[in-house]
């Protein structure tokens, strides 16, 4: 569907800063490096941190990356506005 889209054009908008775009990258080298909170060796559980934390950090980048957005565009509205009045 529509999330990989919406996950690419929020890492190509220059308005989302750095630290949230970040977020995606280290779930991944979590995901590739050796070290794991619960490691591999156990059936499952080893790879179901790596699955949630992965997970858990393209999802929290898309909601920050959304919430940047809107703020940026209500900053504006409240500037024009403002201009108006």
């Amino acid at each position: 569907g529509r999330l990989p889209i919406i996950f690419l054009k929020l890492m190509l908008d220059r308005r989302i800063p750095i630290k949230y775009k970040l977020l995606p990258a280290l779930g991944l080298a979590y995901v590739i490096l050796p070290f794991d909170i619960v490691p591999d060796m156990l059936p499952f559980l080893g790879f179901l941190d790596d699955i949630i934390i992965l997970v858990g950090s393209i999802i929290i980048f898309m909601i920050f990356g959304k919430i940047e957005i809107i703020a940026i565009f209500f900053i504006i509205l409240k500037v024009v506005m403002d201009k108006s009045k």
